[in-house]
């Protein structure tokens, strides 16, 4: 759960054991009257920070709505590695937190002893269950995590330096490689080509890029530390990932900031999610992960070939062949390919989304069947193998399918 954590903690970690030990006891004792419970916030991932933690505070801002809101304290603390400083900033007005040594004993106790008796569930959060919106709440709550104004205009300032001034319309993009997660690990043994899966070539964006240029928008890539710099920027198409300006405080800034986004299945995708913002994901490859949570997420996905029947699989084929959540060696085995979206599907959904946001989108009643037929075969035939893969993360009977399809790419899709 924690990355190794350094001698100078394991120190503190041990002076504090007493206190440690009467906060244990204290739960325990106080329980009746008032539940006490411990959770991570995990920010050695950018994936796993900020959107759990607007999930979590937008399904408290629904409980509190209800007529049996339970009395309870929830208190958290930061993995002892940050991906980001500025997270803890942002995290910190919005709930309570306590120092990581001090809470480390009484939180590993717990989930210790929760794994024999659900007694002790109570007092422990796993904010992993927070990766899935469960019960749509971010499309029924208002946005939690938030900057103050003299941030904002921090922010602002600091985005003069890329020629971007407060009124100009933003778009983000972002992609996945291997740089980051080979520099900024948390395990060792992470770094499996498990995770290749999840790439996509950054210069295939760039049709998109340029026809919101057109459209008026300055066109952001954003992300840490990637493997190279695009070769498409221009005064209106920044490499904000690449520069000499990059920081914290603006990787979480600017997608706080965007009018809307798009990319891959990279971390920094839940940041723009966390704020709320419409997202055109593309290159999506295992349907065991399907977020459907909300009305602002439209996908495609990379196709599957199969070298042996030479051709790109169905809906039902990749269903049979149990492909909805391929690994490397599932698809070694199967002589199956993944095919990246082409520059011209990446243009397609994200002017879509592009006209999503301006309230421009106007569907025919046949893509409409279409979406919903898509819709219903998703609920239908993945809803459970997604249980199955991911039981803590799944969809259960609180959560409605809101999930789109790009429109063009949709048409082409084969369901049987």
């Amino acid at each position: 759960m924690f990355k190794k954590i350094t001698n100078l903690n394991n120190w503190i970690i041990l002076i504090l054991l007493p206190a440690g030990i009467i906060i244990f006891l204290s739960v325990l004792l106080v329980r009746p009257l008032l539940i006490i419970r411990f959770g991570e916030i995990m920010t050695y991932r950018i994936g796993h920070s900020l959107r759990p933690l607007e999930i979590y505070l937008a399904n408290k801002q629904l409980e509190k709505n209800t007529k049996f809101f339970k009395k309870k304290i929830d208190i958290f603390f930061f993995s002892s590695i940050h991906c980001n400083q500025f997270l803890k900033i942002i995290c910190k007005r919005s709930i309570l937190t306590a120092p990581f040594q001090l809470t480390y004993f009484p939180f590993k106790i717990l989930k210790w002893l929760s794994t024999f008796s659900k007694f002790f569930e109570k007092n422990i959060i796993n904010m992993r269950i927070y990766d899935f919106d469960r019960n749509n709440a971010l499309d029924k709550t208002r946005q939690v995590l938030s900057f103050t104004k003299s941030e904002i205009e921090k922010g602002d300032k600091l985005l003069e330096k890329f020629n971007i001034n407060k009124n100009d319309k933003i778009v983000c993009f972002a992609t996945r490689d291997n740089n980051y997660l080979n520099k900024y690990l948390t395990y060792p043994n992470q770094a499996n080509p498990e995770y290749n899966l999840r790439n996509s070539d950054v210069e295939t964006y760039k049709f998109a890029a340029e026809e919101l240029v057109k459209l008026g928008y300055k066109v952001i890539r954003s992300g840490k530390y990637p493997e190279k710099k695009i070769s498409f920027s221009n005064l209106n198409i920044i490499d904000y990932a690449a520069s000499a300006h990059s920081s914290d405080f603006l990787d979480i800034y600017l997608p706080y900031r965007c009018d809307f986004a798009f990319g891959d299945t990279s971390g920094w995708s839940t940041i723009a999610m966390a704020f709320r913002k419409h997202f055109a994901f593309v290159n999506w490859h295992t349907f065991a992960t399907l977020d459907y949570s909300s009305k602002k997420n439209i996908f495609i996905f990379k196709k599957f070939y199969s070298k042996d029947k030479e051709k790109i699989l169905s809906l039902n084929d990749i269903k049979k062949e149990n492909l909805y959540d391929a690994r490397s060696h599932d698809l070694e085995r199967k002589n199956i390919r993944l095919i990246d979206n082409t520059p011209e599907e990446i243009k397609d959904l994200v002017i879509e989304v592009e006209k999503i946001y301006n309230g421009e989108l106007v569907l025919s009643e046949k893509d409409l069947q279409l979406q919903e037929k898509f819709r219903n075969y998703v609920t239908n035939e993945f809803s459970d193998l997604i249980k199955i893969c991911y039981p803590n993360q799944a969809p259960d009977s609180n959560t409605e399918n809101l999930i789109s399809c790009g429109t063009n790419f949709l048409k082409n899709i084969k369901f049987s």
